[in-house]
């Protein structure tokens, strides 16, 4: 899913999206299907707002896997 090239861009964790997505850097962002609903909506608003549409995942345990991370991860981004 996410590429050794697209790993070399990777912003992961809310804070950092969230960010990311208000400056428009990022270019492809990542949602674990089975994070906080209120997280998840905030996501989804921003990204709608940014014109991106969210690659959801469906846990949180395997978007940090897919990050390289050794903890779970609500969301992430390609900036």
């Amino acid at each position: 899913m996410i590429t050794d090239a697209e790993r070399a861009c990777l912003t992961v964790g809310l804070k950092q999206v969230k960010k990311a997505l208000s400056e428009k850097r990022a270019r492809k962002v990542f949602l674990a299907d089975d994070c906080d609903g209120a997280l998840k909506s905030t996501i989804e608003e921003l990204c709608s707002a940014a014109g991106i549409s969210p690659v959801y995942v469906e846990t949180m345990r395997e978007l940090g896997q897919e990050c390289g991370i050794d903890v779970k991860a609500s969301c992430a981004c390609i900036c």
